[in-house]
């Protein structure tokens, strides 16, 4: 075999190794065996580490595996020719491969020095698997610290009673709450990727438009949180009052709405009543020949005058009761009643009748006092006060006329004693 290949290389020149090694076959499989597997092994090296650098070209310092890589594939090639050259003296060829490799460890390692700083501050392997896993477990923990929040955060709106929508920026729904399907009559998700407008009249859904894209263009930040009244419309076609609350908010570089939706037809509705009932109220004191007047407990402001009084004393509805319908006086007066029209409880103690003379137009009253619920829940003194000027003035008379009786009679009476004084006296005489 040894001259076979001899005369295929025309190797002659030189001695092969295995003279070197008596050329006995157990050292010759051991040397040139270990060199071969040892090439192989180079070889497979070198090209797992140029598959690595293909797939993974954000590998940091890549261009520093691929000079790994060359200089264990040149280092394979040297343990082939080792091999080779028990046999056949290719010594020169031996030698270049020995020179290429060498050429290659030096450019390595001059290129390698310099980068030792860097690659020492490398993150560590273990290192980073350990942060990796801390991080999960973070994460982990923040995505289930999400994951209650919104179970919270959906347990309160599907509790809530008021209809809660959010909407995309096209104004189309995303989801809703169980009070939005119950008050406006639809099935459950049958309203998730409809427009907004489903849920509103017809008539209004132009206007409907406009508004969301003024949100949208304009900065209406300002005017979130603020209620507008607005009609609904349930799936029925029927209409009915409701207050709406809109918001809006940007997440992911997306702009979603939200509504908290309110029905009012029954707040409307005992909102007519009470404005009825005051109307009616304002009607029948307006008609009265009296003055009625409304004020509060503590401040004395006037929250009421009926006609009469507006035209005795003008427009005084929220002066101060004790400047406006009296003069002279540097505080409450000191006949006001408010300390008696309620007891201790803060219960009203009904009515309180009492007489004055008003010092700013000298007519004298007869005032009913009594405090009242106003239309706020509080209680206020109502006073109705009719004027008995004339009563007085009657009373006075007769008052006078009968002392001028009492004292003609009692001259009568002196005069009718002195004649029969004289009388009997004449008689004696």
């Amino acid at each position: 075999m040894r001259d076979f290949l001899e005369q295929l290389t025309g190797a002659t020149e030189f001695m092969p190794r295995g003279y070197c090694l008596v050329w006995d076959p157990a050292l010759l499989w051991l040397h040139a065996g270990s060199d071969v597997v040892t090439g192989l092994a180079y070889l497979l090296i070198a090209a797992m580490l140029f598959y690595l650098v293909a797939k993974r070209r954000d590998l940091p310092f890549f261009w520093l595996f691929l000079l790994f890589g060359a200089f264990i594939l040149a280092c394979g090639l040297t343990h082939f020719f080792a091999a080779w050259t028990i046999y056949v003296p290719s010594h020169w060829e031996e030698g270049l491969v020995k020179a290429v490799t060498a050429l290659i460890s030096i450019v390595t390692a001059l290129l390698l020095l310099p980068l030792l700083p860097k690659l020492l501050i490398l993150p560590n392997l273990s290192r980073s698997l350990e942060e990796n896993k801390r991080l999960n477990r973070e994460l982990e923990h923040q995505i289930e610290t999400l994951r209650k929040s919104e179970e919270r955060f959906r347990s309160l709106v599907n509790a809530s009673y008021d209809a809660i929508v959010i909407a995309d920026e096209q104004g189309n729904i995303l989801s809703v709450n169980g009070a939005t399907e119950k008050m406006f009559g639809y099935g459950e998700k049958e309203l998730e990727g409809k427009p907004m407008t489903t849920l509103i009249p017809e008539r209004y859904r132009e206007s409907h438009y406009l508004g969301l894209k003024n949100f949208v263009v304009a900065d209406m930040a300002p005017h979130t949180g603020t209620a507008f009244d607005f009609a609904g419309r349930r799936k029925d076609g029927s209409e009915f009052s409701l207050e709406l609350n809109v918001s809006i908010w940007v997440s992911e570089g997306e702009i979603n709405f939200g509504a908290v939706i309110r029905d009012v037809t029954e707040r409307t509705r005992l909102e007519a009543e009470t404005f009825n009932a005051q109307q009616r109220f304002k009607t029948l004191v307006d008609s009265l020949d009296a003055l009625v007047y409304v004020a509060d407990f503590e401040t004395h402001e006037l929250l009421f005058v009926n006609r009469y009084g507006r035209e005795v004393w003008g427009e005084i509805a929220g002066q101060i009761c004790w400047q406006a319908l009296q003069t002279g006086q540097t505080g409450p007066c000191a006949f006001c009643t408010n300390d008696r029209l309620l007891d201790k409880a803060g219960r009203p103690t009904g009515v309180h009748v009492w007489e004055f003379q008003n010092t700013v137009n000298s007519q004298w009253y007869e005032c009913r006092d009594q405090a009242v619920e106003w239309t706020d829940g509080r209680y206020v003194r109502m006073e109705v006060a009719t004027n008995i000027t004339g009563r007085k003035r009657a009373e006075q008379e007769k008052a006078e006329l009968e002392a001028q009786i009492r004292t003609t009679q009692k001259m009568e009476a002196i005069g009718t004693l002195a004649g029969g004084i004289a009388h009997d006296f004449n008689n004696i005489l």
